[in-house]
């Protein structure tokens, strides 16, 4: 799963975390903190140029951006390793500049990537932004590209007269997030699952449904588990930010998010599950990269204990992370260049293993 975006389609106000919870929070994770394992950046490099990542059922994909130095056009491109070196296989319209003028703060060339196989084909989802009126409803347009031809494909912006906002792929099932475009806290979410080949998507079918005022965005699947990002009620303020995370039928436990509105802005996201599918491990970074990116393991059973992992020393600070390799336990990351040096893009030191 991508750092999470801007929710415009989001029409109730997100309440601020209650301080007395907030201090309780961090005096608690302060200890726990202080053992954290410090991990290196970037040991095994594979490109100069990365941006948002994905690895799943064993395919690795990421995306960057690019401007025509001609005609000044923008376009996404859709990166793969084919034996370990890195390929571009096609390029997106990004249709930014259209919808976020100059707001410098949303301009991203993708909003996600989702990486997978359908019908043992690698492939990827990848999301950009679409319309205007599809950014101010919180969706995005969505593509399925053959990570081995290039070729892509349109994949579905609603379901049942609802709009997807999340969509993923796991060994040939899609996963769609599906919500009404202007949320109430009456409403609900709902995960639909589909088969697919590279050509075809099956009839979507609902797996199941949040409770009333939940909203769910982003989807991750690997192994046959999902997690997803999610704003669910909650009786101490509006709604509680979680990743909901499990099989897709079966019982799911939560992992909460916590954002700091004193200070850079952090950014959370899903790095993936462990191999086997036994834990998920998300991130936490900063905008300005003047804090260490924070990786914590949560395992998928209720009774396990989450453990965390701090990338670079005090003198590397990032404010990327990506996804995560279930095979070898490393994260594909960036890592800052020094002294004006070009950024490095690649795997970190092994974080987690299973």
């Amino acid at each position: 799963m991508s750092p999470v975006p801007a929710r415009p389609g989001h029409s109730f106000p997100r309440a601020a975390v209650p301080v007395c919870a907030l201090l309780a929070a961090l005096a608690v994770a302060a200890p726990a903190a202080a053992r954290d394992r410090t991990v290196p950046l970037v040991e095994q490099p594979i490109a100069a140029t990365g941006g948002l990542s994905s690895i799943g059922n064993g395919v690795t994909a990421w995306t960057t951006g690019r401007v025509d130095p001609a005609t000044g056009r923008r376009t996404v491109e859709v990166w793969t390793l084919r034996d370990r070196v890195p390929v571009r296989v096609t390029s997106l319209p990004d249709t930014r500049d259209e919808v976020l003028g100059e707001n410098d703060v949303l301009r991203q060339s993708a909003s996600g990537i989702e990486a997978g196989t359908a019908s043992g084909v690698p492939v990827a989802v990848v999301r950009t932004p679409g319309t205007k009126a599809q950014y101010r409803d919180g969706v995005d347009r969505t593509t399925l590209v053959r990570l081995d031809t290039g070729a892509t494909r349109r994949l579905p912006s609603t379901i049942d007269g609802l709009v997807v906002r999340g969509t993923a792929i796991d060994a040939g099932r899609l996963l769609f997030t599906v919500g009404r475009r202007k949320p109430t806290t009456r409403s609900t979410s709902s995960l639909w699952r589909a088969t697919a080949t590279p050509s075809r998507t099956g009839k979507p079918k609902k797996l199941r449904t949040s409770r009333r005022g939940g909203v769910w965005f982003a989807v991750l699947a690997d192994q046959g588990r999902v997690a997803i990002d999610a704003d669910e009620p909650s009786r101490v303020a509006y709604y509680d930010s979680v990743y909901a995370f499990g099989t897709p039928t079966g019982p799911w436990r939560r992992a909460a998010r916590i954002s700091v509105s004193d200070g850079p802005i952090p950014t959370h996201g899903v790095a993936g599950f462990t191999k086997g599918g036994g834990a998920l491990v998300t991130f936490m970074t900063s905008d300005d990269g003047a804090d260490p990116v924070t990786a914590t393991r949560t395992p998928v059973a209720a009774r396990g204990r989450e453990t965390s992992a701090r990338f670079g020393t005090d003198g590397e600070r990032t404010n990327a992370a990506g996804a995560l390799d279930p095979v070898t336990g490393r994260i594909l990351t960036i890592s800052p260049g020094v002294d004006g040096a070009a950024d490095v893009f690649g795997f970190s030191g092994v974080a987690f293993r299973d």
